[in-house]
């Protein structure tokens, strides 16, 4: 008996403490969600609904399907967020479409052992302790106007 996937809003982001802050590049896409169950079977959503292969968000609901083998492999049981990023999703965009993991903490790093083609982490810009300072976020800025996309290293003028 499949199991049923409702729906997962993506919660809000807290406020920073003193705590890590993560900042990474504010990617120009389409944000998505892909639920894997315990009984290996996948959904997928996008920033308001849930989405399938034919009623899709920009190709990434039938990507997750094309890929759910290696998606379960690579990623296991749960809710996965991301941003659906590439050429044809918004403008800029030159790289292929990829699957781009929002936490950063899970995944940095693991991109080599991933088997699922276009499996990407956001890129981690900076990590900072509490809150980031004018002169963090300065460093930012100019590192991107300056080398450009961290994702789409083609992209010369990123989103932020």
């Amino acid at each position: 008996m499949a199991t049923k996937v409702e729906f997962k809003a993506w919660p809000k982001t807290n406020r920073l403490t003193n705590t890590l802050c993560i900042i990474t590049e504010k990617l120009n896409g389409t944000n998505s969600g892909l639920h894997i169950t315990e009984d290996g079977e996948i959904a997928c959503q996008s920033r308001n609904r849930m989405i399938t292969p034919e009623n899709d968000n920009a190709g990434f609901a039938a990507w997750c399907h094309e890929n759910k083998e290696t998606l379960i492999s690579d990623l296991g049981i749960g809710l996965h967020m991301g941003e659906w990023a590439g050429k044809g999703i918004q403008s800029g965009f030159s790289a292929p479409k990829a699957f781009y993991l929002f936490n950063t903490m899970r995944w940095q790093g693991w991109e080599y052992r991933f088997k699922t083609p276009n499996l990407k982490v956001v890129p981690e810009l900076k990590q900072v302790k509490g809150f980031p300072t004018e002169a963090d976020l300065e460093e930012i800025k100019n590192d991107l106007m300056q080398n450009g996309s961290k994702a789409d290293p083609e992209l010369k003028n990123p989103e932020g």
